[in-house]
């Protein structure tokens, strides 16, 4: 049950590691194009005045919703079973 005075919100995601992969491809582009060997920030705030951009264009153009659909039972016919 959700207390909604509560700041925190538990939400339990599979324990397989395959929706990691999209968060993964998603931190490798500011990593590319930011966070590179040459990169210099003076401080926190440099570094959110340089990814914030980054992060409004992806949300305005480039994000939509992910569905979940995977039901947690094994695939069957996969692997030669």
């Amino acid at each position: 049950m959700e207390n909604p005075e509560r700041a925190v919100r538990f939400l339990y995601t599979p324990k397989h590691g395959s929706w990691l992969n999209d968060i993964e491809c998603w931190f490798s582009i500011p990593v590319r194009c930011l966070l590179n060997k040459r990169a210099s920030f003076t401080s926190v705030a440099d570094l959110e005045t340089r990814l914030q951009p980054l992060i409004d264009y992806d949300n305005q153009y480039l994000a939509k919703p992910f569905r979940w659909n995977y039901d947690g039972r094994l695939l069957k016919g996969t692997f030669g079973t």
